[in-house]
């Protein structure tokens, strides 16, 4: 019998059959996807199951370090634990779950010894399970437990309550709190007992003094710095570049801390490695001195070597030999340049703004009065350099022969080089402050922005330095918010394990650079001076 239907409508209803059974393949396939939930190890789905996963999304939340936190656990026999109770010590919250390979695989293997370790401290190492997230019970925990052969009771932290608001995002996660009961640290790497050690030590208050012990194994036998090493086993080796730079920031450091020795011990290695015809070399390559300076180091060096006359004296001389050199080769019409050819002297008209430092200028017209003037534009330059509302940070640099900001791209280390800079003159505007502590509130500081304040592509990583400049800002300004999300931002950097331990970076880094470390170190003196 021949079909009534026309041709074009049993096309059709073929082509509505084929979608429908696509549709149903499709549906099917999404209900089979993992979700955060049912993937080991990893916290309850808290996103569409359409959203991939990023080690980044298993890192703790800094924003939630340093603050002070409260709640109230249950034992095995259902009595509550005030967390406040627990304050005058340091207290480590191993936050697990029955389910999860991951912690069954730590509290077999290297979870005795790092509590061993802790409490050979006289710290508290808990146990803490998610009471009610996949159905995880007291008795299943315990009985977890028992399997792994641990000998020790969890805590119940009912619907994560806790975990929540300590901004964990996986399983295993360990959260550190200091006699306080501010969250000081929290890692979803599970730390062995040397680690357990150096992290107890940190919540003690060891925070600048484990850096401070890193960077004194970064100084050559000279004093010298380079500026960046390798890492080789446990081990850190130098490179063959001398920086004016980290120089420079090695003498403030030495300054601040009151440590005459490494000053002079910093000092001699500048004078030795890059001091060239009155000017300071921004690099030295083996033996090799750079022809060209880096003006804003040389004013870092002789302003530390004026700080430090004023301090013990006999570094006067020295700084007003240098002030009047690097006034005389750099500054034009009042306006300090980028560098100056030393040999020739032929001097850059670039003026970059992370260079002009009105109050470093400020304190150099003690040494020479000609100073003043240079610091008076510097200032001038700065206030009236920011870009924008929408992005109120500074134009990269003045093109003097247009008589015009100008630059495209912001790298934010020299960015924030420039509003300390301000900072310190009393010139930074509220709107700055806002910008930084907003975004800092929001998610990371990247490296590089355009002028539109969109991030350059290639540039979306995290810096120590970008930071540490930062909590300096913060401190500067009495700014406490920018200070703490700067400071998590930064610590959440912070190494215990390998040849890192105490700097800054992660195991499978296999360079540190000096300028990183210098300004961690530069930002906890502003911080333990509070």
């Amino acid at each position: 019998m021949k079909d009534p239907k026309p041709l074009w409508a049993r096309l059709a209803l073929m082509i509505l059959c084929v979608l429908l059974a696509l549709t149903v393949c499709l549906l099917a396939w999404l209900f089979q996807l993992p979700t955060v939930e049912d993937a080991p190890g990893e916290t309850p789905a808290v996103s569409p199951v359409s959203d991939l996963l990023q080690a980044s999304d298993l890192t703790p939340d800094p924003t939630c370090l340093y603050q002070v936190y409260d709640a109230t656990l249950r034992d095995g026999q259902d009595k509550p634990v005030w967390l406040h109770d627990l304050r005058g010590g340091t207290v480590l919250l191993l936050f697990w779950s029955s389910w999860c390979s991951d912690c069954k695989a730590y509290l077999t293997s290297g979870f005795s010894a790092a509590a061993d370790a802790a409490e050979a401290m006289g710290a508290q190492l808990l146990l803490v399970c998610r009471e009610g997230v996949r159905g995880d019970t007291y008795a299943q925990a315990a009985g977890q437990l028992g399997d792994c052969a641990v000998a020790r009771d969890t805590l119940m932290d009912t619907q994560a309550n806790l975990y929540t608001s300590l901004g964990l995002h996986s399983v295993p996660s360990l959260a550190v709190l200091d006699a306080q009961g501010r969250l000081v640290l929290s890692t979803a790497d599970m730390p062995d007992a040397e680690a357990i050690q150096r992290m107890i030590n940190y919540a003690r208050g060891a925070q600048q003094s484990q850096l401070d012990a890193f960077v004194k194994r970064l100084i050559l036998p000279d004093g010298g710095l380079t500026h960046m090493y390798s890492v080789a086993g446990d081990s850190l080796m130098p490179g063959n570049t001398v920086l004016s730079e980290t120089q420079g920031l090695l003498m403030r450091y030495a300054l601040r801390d009151g440590n005459q020795a490494l000053f002079d011990q910093a000092w001699q290695a500048a004078r030795e490695r890059l001091l060239n015809g009155g000017l300071f070399a921004w690099q030295t390559v083996d033996v090799k001195r750079s022809d060209v300076n880096a003006s804003l180091d040389d004013l870092r060096i002789i302003d530390a070597l004026n700080a430090a006359d004023e301090r013990w004296g006999g570094y006067r001389a020295d700084a007003a030999k240098l002030a009047h050199a690097l006034y005389n080769a750099t500054v034009s019409e009042q306006v300090m340049r980028d560098f100056v050819h030393i040999q020739d002297g032929c001097v850059s008209q670039q003026v970059t703004l992370c260079y002009q430092h009105p109050a470093a200028m400020k304190r150099l017209s003690a040494l020479d009065i000609r100073w003043s003037g240079a610091a008076a534009n510097a200032a001038e330059l700065l206030k009236n350099g920011v870009i924008s509302d929408d992005f109120p940070l500074y134009w990269p640099r003045y093109d003097t022969s247009a008589n015009a900001y100008a630059g495209d791209t912001l790298h934010m280390a020299e960015a924030l080089v420039t509003v300390l800079h301000a900072a310190e003159a009393g010139l930074v505007e509220e709107r700055t402050l806002q910008w930084l502590e907003s975004t800092l509130s929001k998610g990371p500081l990247y490296a590089a922005y355009d002028v539109q304040g969109q991030v350059v592509p290639g540039y979306g990583y995290e810096s120590t330095a970008v930071y540490a400049l930062a909590v300096q800002i913060g401190q500067r300004c009495a700014r406490s918010e920018l200070t703490r999300l700067a400071l998590a931002r930064m610590e959440r950097l912070r190494c215990f394990e390998g040849a890192l331990a105490g700097g800054y970076g992660s195991p499978s880094d296999r360079t540190v650079y000096a300028y990183d470390m210098l300004q961690a170190l530069l930002a906890w003196q502003c911080v333990s001076a509070q």
